[in-house]
Order: C-alpha cells, then sequence, then structure tokens
C-alpha cells in the first residue's frame, strides 16, 4: 500500500502498486507540486512589493528627517533672533512689555517644538533602523524561498525523469515485438 510524504502528501509508490495507479499518482503529486511552486512564486512576488514598499518608506523617512532638521535650524535661528529682540527691548520695557511677553511665548514655543522635533527624530531614526531590520528580514526569507524553488525544481526534474523512464516500453524478454 502507497504511503504519503509528511509535508505535501505526495504518493509514495510501493513496488505491489499496479503500474497505472502509480502514473496517476504521480500526475497528482505533478500537480501538488506545481501549486505548491506557484504558491511559493506569489508569495515571492509578494515580499519584492513588501521589500519595494519598505524601501520607498526608508527613503521618505530620510527625506523627512532632512526637513525636520531644516526646522530645527530655523527654529534655533528664530530662538536667537527674538532673544536679540529681548536685549533691544528691555531699554524700553514699559512701553514694549507687551512685545516682551509675545517673544517670550514665541520662544517657549520654538523650544517646544525643538524638543518635539528632536523627539520625532530619534522616533524616525528608530523606526528606519525597524525598517532595515524588516528588510533583511524579508530578502533573507527571498533567498530562502529561492532555496526552496531550486529543490522543488530539482525533485520535479528528477521526477520528470522517472516519469519518462516508467514510460518507456520495456523490451519483449522473448524477442517480440
Amino acid at each position: 500500500m502507497a504511503t504519503t510524504t509528511p509535508n505535501l502528501k505526495l504518493v509514495k509508490p510501493e513496488m505491489t502498486d499496479e503500474i497505472d495507479t502509480t502514473l496517476a499518482n504521480f500526475g497528482r503529486n505533478s500537480d501538488k507540486i506545481d501549486d505548491e511552486i506557484k504558491a511559493i512564486k506569489s508569495n515571492i512576488s509578494s515580499i519584492k512589493s513588501d521589500v519595494s514598499t519598505l524601501k520607498q518608506d526608508s527613503n521618505k523617512a530620510k527625506s523627512d528627517i532632512k526637513g525636520l532638521r531644516s526646522d530645527v535650524d530655523s527654529n534655533e535661528s528664530k530662538i536667537n533672533s527674538n532673544t536679540e529682540s529681548i536685549s533691544t527691548n528691555k531699554s524700553n520695557i514699559s512701553t514694549n512689555t507687551s512685545d516682551i511677553d509675545k517673544n517670550s511665548d514665541s520662544i517657549s514655543t520654538n523650544k517646544s517644538n525643538i524638543t518635539k522635533n528632536t523627539n520625532s527624530i530619534s522616533d524616525i531614526e528608530t523606526d528606519i533602523t525597524n525598517i532595515d531590520e524588516s528588510i533583511k528580514s524579508v530578502q533573507n526569507d527571498l533567498q530562502a524561498n529561492k532555496e526552496s524553488i531550486s529543490t522543488m525544481q530539482t525533485l520535479l526534474d528528477d521526477i520528470d525523469e522517472r516519469l519518462k523512464a516508467l514510460e518507456e516500453p520495456e523490451p519483449d524478454p522473448e524477442g517480440g515485438a
């Protein structure tokens, strides 16, 4: 009685099996292997798409970091400008008290924005590190899938050769055709 493989449930022929049963089992086995290869190819395609998306996300994050760094520089410049304005306005405190309050609020806001931007940069850098690790993992999975496909192709080639050998007519031992 024929047994099956544990993963794909391929039928292993036995010496006692009829040839037509064995050939039918080989046909079903080929269909199962072909279905598995199609699924693996689909997974590889999906992984390639994921890698592409991750690369695009990584590039966007890098661009965002540059923008945030520019914002930080701009905010620091604004803080310096506001500090100079405060010094100038001290000479006339009684008339410029309202302006000093506004500038103080602006400085506080800018400092808060710098802190937020600094925290955002740190978060984005962490995200980039995670994305890079994900890309490496996906690339490793892709390589493993390629190796599995190569192994499956070798198995299919072996099965094909065995099927061809089974299809060749055996010579008549009595010399007849």
